[in-house]
């Protein structure tokens, strides 16, 4: 699916929802700043802070909802360039970030047994990921001798992603203040490797190329109040059924969080922070244990 389609398909959904009648839509603007950037557990950007900037529009009565995010890395790229130095032929691992990302996000939400114990909560959802393009420096080592330093280009349609998700949970199942959910993925590459201008040279594939896995999360939400503030935490446990024809499956990782809320001028600000437990060292040092933290400002109108 080309870009350009996405784009077009995400304007009229606002041209309508601009069309419509104003109180049939909810708007949300929001602005996110993380000390890292993990993308299904990924470091995308080795450490290097990146700020994501979301647009919602949601359509109340029947629970459709279009969202637009942009995500850009900050901070100085020379360390990240550094590190993958003279990765080919090797094991070791290749970049799979440092460039921009858009995503585009279409779902729909709805509520079954509304006010039973066994209230269940769902959201049906599919995001197009389109990562910017990469190019980078390195340095073979050969038969014949070293080659010298080169662009290695990707393009960004080479390792574009896409990702439809059912979740669910259940708000009345067990107390309002533990929420057990659910979530499945399924997430499968968008474009196909075409090898850029050195494909004769090439030891490695895009970020992306090859990948087609299903994804479980298993976790509990809660939320309480101390002294008037409000907290929300999550515990998750994730499970793949293997990232590709070399992965095998089971629990990959386990991500643990914990936030507050509160309302700055206009809108909400809220921060986070978050540790993931690597379960397995499949993907090298690319799904790792780290800690992160986030802050999000956010509006309604």
């Amino acid at each position: 699916m080309k870009i350009t389609k996405l784009v077009s398909i995400l304007a009229v959904v606002f041209a309508v929802s601009l069309a419509g009648a104003a109180e049939d839509f909810e708007f949300n603007v929001s602005s996110t700043f993380m000390s890292k950037y993990l993308w299904h557990g990924f470091d995308m950007y080795d450490d290097r802070p990146a700020v994501k900037t979301t647009l919602n529009v949601a359509h109340q009565e029947s629970g459709a909802y279009a969202e637009l995010s942009y995500v850009m890395p900050t901070g100085s790229a020379s360390a990240y360039d550094d590190q993958f130095q003279g990765l080919a032929n090797t094991n070791t691992g290749y970049p799979v970030g440092q460039s921009d990302e858009w995503d585009y996000t279409f779902g729909m939400e709805g509520s079954m047994m509304q006010g039973d114990a066994m209230q269940m909560d769902a959201d049906l959802s599919y995001t197009y990921y389109n990562f910017g393009d990469v190019s980078r420096y390195e340095t073979f080592n050969t038969m014949a001798g070293p080659i010298n330093q080169r662009t290695l280009d990707w393009s960004g349609e080479d390792r574009d992603l896409q990702e439809l998700s059912l979740g669910i949970e259940f708000p009345n199942m067990i107390s309002e203040y533990i929420v057990p959910h659910y979530r499945l993925s399924y997430i499968f590459e968008a474009g196909g490797y075409g090898g850029g201008p050195n494909s004769d040279l090439d030891q490695e594939v895009p970020f992306g190329q090859g990948v087609n896995y299903f994804e479980h999360t298993i976790g509990i939400k809660t939320m309480m109040d101390i002294d008037m503030m409000p907290l929300h935490g999550c515990v998750d446990a994730i499970y793949e059924d293997g990232r590709n024809d070399a992965a095998d499956e089971g629990f990959k990782r386990i991500l643990t969080g914990l936030g507050t809320q509160m309302v700055v001028g206009p809108g909400m600000v809220k921060p986070a922070v978050y540790y993931q437990f690597a379960l397995d060292d499949e993907m090298g040092n690319m799904v790792d244990d780290d800690w992160f933290a986030a802050i999000t400002y956010s509006i309604d109108f």
